[in-house]
């Protein structure tokens, strides 16, 4: 394979993974602010069990969730960039990335292979992260 079809290769995975940071970025605004908005838009609903325990802790999960999932997407977009400028370390994070893609069948299965293939097993874009 020749050097610049592995630099494309690379950073096609690595604009994979800038949207992919950006859907998990958004999906944890999304839970964050989801209840307030949920409430909001259902007064029935929060008048019936917006005082009850329940709602308070569905609350407070869903906005601790949704951080978590506000800061994978943040460190994601840091992996993808440094995929993208041929870091090693970003290297190694998205192979790890691509092992626990493997359980999401059947699309997660397939891209995970191919990450996994081209950046732990293609000589030549591994030379790229040296």
């Amino acid at each position: 394979m020749k050097k610049t079809t592995a630099k494309v290769i690379t950073r096609i995975i690595a604009v994979c993974g800038f949207i992919t940071s950006l859907f998990i970025f958004l999906m944890g605004l999304f839970l964050t602010f989801g209840s307030t908005l949920f409430f909001s838009l259902f007064p029935f609903f929060a008048a019936t069990i917006g005082s009850a325990p329940i709602a308070w802790l569905a609350n407070w999960l869903l906005l601790v969730i949704g951080l978590f999932f506000v800061l994978l997407g943040i460190f994601r977009f840091i992996v993808a960039y440094g995929l993208w400028e041929f870091r090693s370390w970003a290297r190694i994070i998205e192979i790890i990335f691509a092992v626990i893609c493997l359980f999401w069948f059947p699309l997660g299965t397939v891209l995970g292979a191919i990450k996994i293939y081209f950046l732990g097993f293609d000589k030549d874009i591994r030379r790229l992260f040296r």
